[in-house]
């Protein structure tokens, strides 16, 4: 049975009408109260509207007109075959020249497209010709509301203030304030105080005596600047979604905002000091256009002028050279021809280096407060190796993309597409949304390497392309990433070293000074060892003096670190010595100070991201239990499953003083997310010196009891890598069998959904996967054989011997197997890999009538149904 297509939707109904006017004075402001058989263009210009239009979106987005689509007429129906309606008329003028204000507009344009309202954009300084002031007049009388953006430039062009006079005298006005305020577009005042404007302007003084009037009496004004762009570009789409009756537009604004209140990790560091002059570096760096640069003029025979930045080791070029041009370019000025790769340009992107504990962080959470809101929202995403890629996708909700698949398997015209392809599409659906005209500030904090962990994907291919609104700031201790030349962070002054100690001390003696001296020349005046010592300070009110013979009578134990080891800690003994008293001082006989010494050991063993109070406590609780009743706990604890645990001894109070004193002493700091604590590097790498397997394994429990994969899933995948043997490196903890299947039931088969599912994470899925089923497989071969394998998770010979005689839970294991291998083969069913996926569930099937369908649990294959 074939289906008619549904009738088309009637048209909108045309403007309110009066009498017409035959013919208007070519000054005249068309309103809406006008006839649409008055509205004509020149004839010069084209009848078509997406014609007649053109130039304004040209001269807006330059090159990337595609960003804002050009209107045509059969966009949306119209009783009038040269006319559109539009939502919104949203005229400016002078961007050119202003960047900032060009910054806004393009913003507040790609923003009002999003949410689905229909915007006209028009520059007031670009309609030098009467076919561009007739299609802005044309467009103006057609919009619902008219948002003009009032600046210097505004009141001195004569088509600025027509538009103003049209939307006045309408009601339809929303004027935005650009660097003025709303008192100061008084007429008298405007001519006393600023005769330029009003000498520059052309037209009628009436008119424009009414405009300023009108500005300065209307209800509905808002004012913006470089420190407010975000909130007056929301308010202005919440403004005008009231005003045009959609709900969807205001609960859109507001799930922004409620978004962007979570977008800082760590709260803004009311103790920084320095750093004023790489600030500045960065801004340059990120906002150019705002700066000036040297224009070097190059053979470029018809091509757009190019903008240069001089340096002595590269130089960066915006524009379009000629292949001769080109050619002659490629070699530096002392000879050595330069690759491509060198030679592209990283508009946009800005990267930090530094040795560990040089404030990296501190410097980019400064910069992201000082300017997020010329931002949309401040994106943050830790580069550690193994958790870069799962960071970056999780990007994808805070953007409002969906990449959930459904039981599609991926092909294309040639056959089947690879994992990596896949993979490649959701990356591809990031980068779309950071290459928009809407301006975000993606961070990606302490980059350990330039490639992906997991498929070597090189981490350019993760950043949006050059040119783009959206920013890129990058930390990491890399001397040189990729084609990107980093600011080098150096160590801070002796000024700054020094208020970073004594920020705390009223009274400063001389023997204080010198003390302070030698521990800022013994620390090497690094940030992290500074404000370390300034902690200890303020918390234990010592003098300096006293706090230095304290840590050098600190025994100097031997430095164990490996090659891949903070380098700090290698060449800073007094560091190490300054580190060990702080946890000598956790060492005491107070019990909210022992919980906090075996919080600070239990972190080194989770994600770097902030951690749950409530897990660093647990973990902490274990460990002490672990230590002190080492013989009976290992001899009952075969007996007690997690579900069953008994709970932990620390009440919320001790919890919260334990974390306070973490805190107090500079061990740890707060995060945004309320009850969650983050660690430093070096704080880490020092706890697990003192750490052992026990810790590991306390730490993995914890996350057994309360983790959530919505949640957690850093500090799940933490205690993957920690029980797994992910690379090259062994399988640092170990659990007993029954918490062994509680954790993969409970917490990896729903991280793996998630991750493929939600992510399109399918390699570290698939990989997942296999670790925990050849574990599995090893556990069931220790219950067949009855063998001891000290490299299996059962490490105990007695609960070796106990899980053998428990036939339910071996059973139990067997169908976790199978449940494994359906998961495995349904992962490559969607990408296309139907032998390798046959084989599996063949195996899987096999298990199954081997065990019994009476020992099925449906729950563990909720997830995938």
């Amino acid at each position: 049975m074939a289906f008619s297509p549904p009738p088309p939707p009637p048209p909108p109904p045309p403007p309110e009408s009066s009498q017409a006017s035959s013919s208007c004075p070519s000054s005249a402001f068309y309103s809406a109260t006008q006839s649409p058989s008055s509205f004509s263009l020149s004839p010069s210009s084209s009848s078509s509207p997406s014609a007649s239009l053109a130039p304004f979106v040209e001269h807006l987005h330059g090159d990337r007109r595609a960003r804002i689509p050009a209107v045509s007429a059969s966009d949306r129906p119209s009783p009038f075959p040269a006319k559109r309606f539009y939502d919104v008329f949203l005229g400016f003028c002078g961007a050119k020249a202003r960047p900032l204000l060009r910054r806004f507009v393009r913003w507040l344009c790609a923003e009002l497209e999003m949410h689905g309202i229909s915007c006209f954009a028009s520059d007031a300084a670009a309609c030098r010709t009467a076919a561009s002031r007739g299609a802005a007049r044309e467009a103006a009388a057609a919009a619902s509301f008219g948002v003009v953006v009032v600046a210097e430039e505004s009141l001195a062009n004569r088509c600025s203030i027509e538009e103003m006079h049209g939307f006045l005298e309408r009601g339809k006005l929303i004027p935005v304030f650009f660097a003025l305020a709303k008192g100061d577009c008084v007429a008298r005042d405007v001519i006393e105080r600023r005769g330029e404007l009003w000498r520059r302007y052309g037209g009628g003084e009436g008119e424009w005596k009414e405009v300023l009037d009108g500005l300065s009496q209307i209800e509905v004004a808002l004012e913006a600047n470089a420190g407010n762009l975000r909130g007056r570009i929301l308010q202005v789409v919440e403004l005008l979604g009231m005003q045009l009756g959609r709900r969807s537009v205001v609960e859109s604004a507001k799930t922004w905002r409620e978004l962007a209140a979570d977008e800082f990790p760590f709260p803004r560091n009311a103790n920084f000091v320095g750093r004023k002059k790489e600030l500045h570096d960065l801004e340059v760096l990120l906002f150019r256009e705002e700066h000036k640069f040297v224009d070097i003029e190059i053979d470029r025979k018809g091509k757009k002028p190019l903008t240069m930045e001089e340096s002595e080791e590269c130089i960066e070029i915006e524009g379009s050279l000629s292949k001769s041009s080109h050619r002659s370019f490629m070699k530096k000025r002392h000879g050595k021809e330069i690759t491509g790769r060198e030679f592209s340009l990283r508009k946009g992107v800005a990267c930090v280096c530094g040795d560990s504990g040089i404030g990296k962080t501190e410097l980019l959470l400064e910069f992201a407060y000082k300017f997020s809101q010329r931002y949309k929202m401040v994106l943050w995403v830790g580069g550690e190796a193994r958790y870069l890629r799962e960071n970056y996708m999780r990007l994808l909700p805070k953007l409002g993309v969906d990449v959930g698949i459904g039981n599609e398997v991926y092909t294309d015209g040639n056959g089947r597409r690879s994992f990596e392809d896949i993979e490649g599409d959701a990356i591809a659906k990031v980068r779309k949304e950071l290459m928009r005209d809407i301006p975000f500030l993606l961070v990606i904090d302490n980059l350990e390497s330039d490639k992906d962990w997991w498929d070597g994907r090189s981490i350019m291919e993760l950043l949006p392309y050059a040119g783009g609104e959206t920013h890129v700031l990058i930390s990491t201790r890399l001397p040189q990433l990729m084609n990107v030349k980093p600011l080098r962070l150096l160590y801070l002054s002796s000024s700054e070293a020094m208020s970073l100690m004594t920020r705390s001390l009223r009274y400063i003696r001389t023997e204080d000074i010198d003390a302070l001296r030698i521990i800022e020349d013994k620390i090497g005046r690094l940030p992290m060892g500074l404000a370390l010592a300034g902690a200890i300070l303020s918390e234990l009110q010592i003098d300096p003096p006293k706090l230095l013979n304290l840590i050098n009578k600190m025994p100097l134990s031997e430095l164990t670190w490996g090659t891949k080891e903070d380098r700090v800690l290698n060449r800073n003994p007094f560091l190490v010595q300054l580190l060990d008293f702080c946890f000598s001082v956790l060492d005491q006989s107070n019990n909210f100070e022992k919980l906090a010494l075996g919080m600070a050991e239990a972190s080194t063993w989770f994600a770097p991201s902030p951690i749950p109070i409530s897990f660093l406590s647990l973990a902490a609780c274990e460990i002490s239990k672990e230590r002190k009743h080492m013989h009976v706990w290992r001899t009952l604890r075969h007996m007690i499953s997690c579900s069953c645990m008994k709970p932990r001894t620390s009440t919320k109070n001790s919890e919260d003083e334990a974390s306070s004193l973490l805190i107090r002493l500079g061990i740890a700091k707060r995060s945004t997310k309320e009850r969650y604590l983050s660690f430093h590097d070096i704080i880490k790498l020092h706890a697990r010196r003192r750490s052992n397997v026990e810790v590991a394994r306390a730490v993995v429990r914890a996350i057994i009891i309360e983790g959530s994969v919505t949640q957690h899933y850093d500090h799940i995948w933490a205690a993957c890598f920690l029980l797994f043997k992910f690379g090259m490196g062994p399988a640092v903890a170990d659990l007993s069998t029954r918490d062994l299947v509680l954790f993969i039931k409970q917490l990896v088969l729903p991280l793996v959904s998630q991750s493929f599912r939600m992510l399109s994470m399918y390699n570290s899925a698939l990989e997942l996967l296999r670790l925990a089923s050849n574990t599995l497989d090893a556990v069931v071969d220790s219950f067949i054989s009855g063998t001891n394998n000290e490299s299996l998770c059962l490490t105990s010979a007695k609960r070796r011997s106990n899980a053998v005689s428990n036939a339910l839970l071996h059973q139990d294991l067997e169908y976790l197997r199978a449940t494994i291998l359906e998961t495995r083969a349904l992962i490559m069913l969607k990408g296309g890999q139907y032998d390798r996926a046959e084989q599996l569930c063949r195996t899987a099937v096999s298990i199954k009538e081997k065990v019994g369908p009476q020992f099925a649990d449906p729950e563990v294959l909720l997830f995938f149904v």
